[in-house]
């Protein structure tokens, strides 16, 4: 498998709402990655559906699922935290 990015969207009436990417950074471990959700559609679930939708990819794919985001992005850690990811000790 090569490494790069590989993204998927969420729609809304044709409309790309949310975004996000798997970032094949290694043989062993995939990241979701680049997760965004349009300005007017965020509270929605969105985020959580597009990061369920590529985290089950990478361990279908056989891979070590990962995610990182800034400290202060609040909003990203409780997603990720819903989705099933777990912080480092």
């Amino acid at each position: 498998s090569g490494m790069g990015y590989t993204y998927a969207a969420a729609l809304e009436q044709d409309v790309i709402v949310a975004m996000g990417a798997v970032w094949r950074w290694s043989d062993e471990a995939w990241e979701a990655a680049a997760i965004s959700t349009a300005a007017l559609h965020r509270q929605r679930g969105y985020a959580a559906a597009i990061m369920t939708f590529i985290t089950l990819h990478i361990l279908d794919s056989g891979r070590l699922a990962t995610c990182g985001t800034a400290v202060h992005n609040i909003a990203m850690q409780r997603t990720m935290l819903h989705v099933g990811y777990q912080t480092k000790p």
